[in-house]
């Protein structure tokens, strides 16, 4: 039996949105349809879809849940995605999903997969043009490593006022690796190797002065962060941010602050920020012997970090795939194979790809 090379590995999908809450529960798969019922009216309804429960020992069950719910209480359930590692090997370009069988056949064990993350907040960072307004977290993890980790962010950039100290950081979620076994449940193969992200609870953060705020419209005041979350340096070039300098004017927009709405505040920010982020995850196959020059096999995926769902009746009229196709509607795929073009049928793949929610 011939011994398989791996040529490439890629993550799917290679774009997932996840989403704030403050909920230990996240929240299950679902998809948008039309309630055809004689009676339905052709409203907007979800409806469930296969999900995966991530048992104790960091291995999954799939499960079909009987309805969705978006709420435990007042908490918000947060959306957290699965990335599936998928390989090509040499002698084929079909993509099949990345095994420690696969592994194992290629004379490599699971802790051979190397994965990095690294999550950031960079909207001070660009408001201000200055690193030291920025925050992110990193971490190096094995595939074979099913604990799940906290990414806690501060400020890394060499910095005389850094906005978050590494002594005080910011909770921007967590991940890990699941461990994999051979089975195959609800037509969901467990022994694919997968990193699930679960991000932050929509948390505030800012410095010891943003305590209350006063509103232009109603004039109401209002609590602008938490005093348990006043921890950021009041001295940061962030919390002096002042809409009107020149130095600021390139940003477009460049009203995206907390104070602009304050009747007191006016063009000067509070220095406030919160645990949404954008993440890059990056595996790595090092142990894979390459020609001089061809790079080791690697997969990227990004994981936007936004706020909740909207009310279940509720939906946008263009989805991600939407926007995503009317970028590049010529470079569409599905599992590793192309779209040639844009076409309705191709729709359900992408937002299969694109917006899942497992």
């Amino acid at each position: 039996m011939a011994i398989p090379i791996i040529k490439s590995i890629r993550f799917l999908p290679p774009v997932a949105v996840a989403r704030v809450g403050d909920s230990d529960q996240p929240l299950e798969a679902f998809t948008w349809d039309q309630d055809t019922r004689p009676f339905g009216a052709g409203q907007t309804i979800v409806v469930p879809r296969v999900s995966l429960e991530v048992l104790p020992n960091g291995s999954v069950e799939p499960y079909l849940p009987g309805a969705i719910r978006f709420r435990d209480g007042l908490a918000v359930r947060p959306v957290c995605p699965f990335l599936e590692l998928w390989a090509t090997v040499e002698g084929s370009e079909q993509s099949v999903p990345l095994t420690p069988r696969l592994l194992e056949e290629a004379g490599m064990e699971l802790a051979a997969v190397q994965v990095s993350i690294v999550a950031a907040n960079l909207k001070g960072q660009r408001q201000t043009n200055n690193p030291a307004c920025g925050f992110e977290a990193r971490l190096e993890v094995r595939a074979d490593d099913f604990t799940r980790h906290d990414l806690w962010a501060w400020t890394h950039a060499p910095a005389d006022q850094p906005l978050v100290l590494k002594e005080r950081p910011i909770w921007l979620g967590a991940v890990q690796s699941i461990r994999p076994r051979r089975s195959r449940r609800l037509d969901v193969s467990l022994d694919t190797i997968r990193i699930r992200f679960t991000p932050g609870r929509g948390a505030v953060y800012g410095p010891p002065s943003a305590t209350a705020g006063f509103l232009k419209g109603n004039r109401a005041t209002f609590e602008i962060v938490p005093p348990e979350n006043r921890i950021l340096n009041q001295q940061s070039p962030w919390c002096s941010y002042d809409n009107t300098k020149v130095r600021y004017s390139y940003t477009t927009p460049n009203d995206v602050y907390d104070g602009n709405m304050d009747l007191n505040r006016g063009p000067v920010g509070w220095g406030v920020v919160d645990d949404c982020c954008d993440v890059l995850i990056i595996a790595r196959l090092p142990q894979i012997i390459t020609a001089e020059g061809s790079p080791t096999p690697t997969a990227k995926a990004r994981v936007v970090v936004g706020p909740p769902h909207y009310s279940p009746d509720r939906r946008h009229l263009f989805s991600f795939a939407d926007d995503l196709a009317d970028r590049n509607p010529n470079t569409l795929c599905e599992r590793g194979r192309e779209i040639d073009k844009w076409t309705p049928a191709a729709e359900p793949v992408l937002k299969s790809t694109a917006d899942t929610h497992l």
